[in-house]
């Protein structure tokens, strides 16, 4: 990269900037893909997670309703 930038005759200020500019681009891209790796993940985790949610929602009304059936008070 450095070499490529030599050949074109630039102060060396541009060229420290041209590299600075370059190396800035590459990290962001890196970014942009660990970005995108966990939005996928994340995307699996919800369909993943989506019936533990729904269970356990059956599992508490079920809960209550034995509770409220079988005669048991609020205490507090």
């Amino acid at each position: 990269m450095k070499a490529a930038v030599k050949k074109n005759n630039l102060t060396p200020a541009d060229r420290k900037k041209i590299v600075n500019l370059v190396k800035h681009d590459i990290t962001l891209n890196r970014r942009i893909d660990r970005l995108v790796t966990m939005q996928n993940l994340f995307k699996y985790w919800h369909v993943a997670h989506l019936p533990f949610a729904i269970v356990m929602l059956i599992i508490m009304v079920i809960h209550v309703a034995v509770t409220i059936v079988l005669g048991y008070k609020w205490i507090f």
